[in-house]
């Protein structure tokens, strides 16, 4: 992590927010369907 450019910091926290939210909206309609 330390190797993480602080330039490179906001691209990659908003990366995994994406990524959560793309799970997170997976589980969702997953719990919806059963």
């Amino acid at each position: 992590a330390s190797r993480i450019r602080k330039g490179n910091a906001p691209a990659i926290m908003t990366s995994i927010r994406h990524l959560c939210m793309n799970l997170f909206e997976h589980e969702s309609s997953s719990l919806r369907l059963s």
